[in-house]
């Protein structure tokens, strides 16, 4: 449930509905001794550059993580 804390927060950072994210496969390192998180959307997919209004609509977790 924090996916609109997230949007807020870009929305107030002059983001708009219409800005494009990419939503592509995505590393992030932790740390020494952690596993790598790659974080997945829930249909296991990705859609390419998307608007931050699809992002929302269609709850996609890589473009709120690129958030």
């Amino acid at each position: 449930a924090f996916k609109p804390f997230v949007y807020l927060s870009a929305f107030e950072h002059g983001w708009t509905p219409a800005s494009i994210v990419q939503d592509a496969p995505l590393a992030l390192e932790q740390g020494a001794g952690l596993d790598t998180w790659r974080p997945k959307n829930y249909s296991g997919r990705f859609y390419g550059p998307s608007t931050l209004r699809v992002g929302v609509e269609q709850s996609r977790n890589l473009m709120t993580v690129r958030l």
